[in-house]
């Protein structure tokens, strides 16, 4: 019950869904995208970059943080950092990683502490961080796409994470601006930590660290991909590539 959306949110007043509507960009008017978050967006968000850049329709920009999140902003603030990021760049796609080191005490508005997931305290409120993170990323022309968490290896630390995924999922439910990418889709086999994938060629590669929690580069390209897909399908990028102008 403690995951349960709350009533009374920004969500409830929220517009009837509709699907954000990106502009179809040019080489001169490349669309503007922002890629970020925690630890888990630095070799997904490089690889992103790199596939947008191919694109030339896209200009990028990371910005990760180790061991941040939306839990502990005395950490760093990320609400503070996306005004200005966005702002700065004019962000018509904002793709958010959150989630890998919230799974951790909280503290509440009035100033008390929650030390473990375990109290009914704790998902109200980082409900209500996720919520007003994506409110603060509405504009109307802007996709924000929220990237979940993929399985991890520790069963505890997964059963944390898939809390936290509920919630994304269920905010973003009620915010037709945001789309949600799953990661377990692409990272996981059947919804469980895999170290390996198929790589389409017969052979396996290597998709997660030792750690088990963060990408390798294999991993990463295909998150990023993923995500391409999607900025793509709602700007029609690859339609836009094929009727420019060939050079040379």
């Amino acid at each position: 019950a403690a995951d349960t959306p709350a009533g009374g949110t920004a969500a409830a007043s929220a517009p009837p869904p509709r699907e954000v509507e990106l502009r179809t960009p040019t080489p001169e008017e490349p669309l503007r995208l922002w890629v970020g978050g925690d630890s888990m967006a630095q070799t997904f968000g490089e690889s992103l970059v790199r596939l947008a850049r191919d694109t030339t329709l896209v200009d990028p920009k990371l910005h990760y943080e180790s061991s941040s999140g939306l839990t502990r902003p005395d950490h760093y603030d990320w609400p503070r950092a996306l005004a200005g990021d966005v702002v700065d760049q004019r962000s018509e796609v904002v793709v958010a990683v959150f989630g890998a080191n919230d799974a951790q005490g909280i503290v509440l508005p009035d100033g008390t502490p929650i030390q473990q997931m375990s109290d009914p305290r704790w998902a109200p409120e980082y409900r209500r961080r996720v919520a007003a993170v994506m409110d603060q990323l509405r504009a109307e022309d802007r996709l924000v796409v929220w990237v979940t968490l993929p399985p991890m290896r520790d069963p505890d630390f997964d059963a944390r994470v898939d809390r936290i995924n509920r919630i994304y999922r269920d905010e973003a439910a009620a915010r037709p601006w945001v789309t949600v990418v799953e990661a377990a889709d692409l990272l996981g086999d059947g919804g469980e930590f895999a170290d390996l994938l198929p790589d389409g060629s017969g052979g396996l590669e290597d998709v997660r660290l030792a750690d088990g929690v963060h990408l390798t580069r294999a991993g990463g390209d295909r998150l990023a991909a993923e995500v391409l897909d999607v900025v793509e399908a709602r700007a029609g990028l690859r339609s836009a590539a094929a009727t420019r102008p060939a050079q040379g």
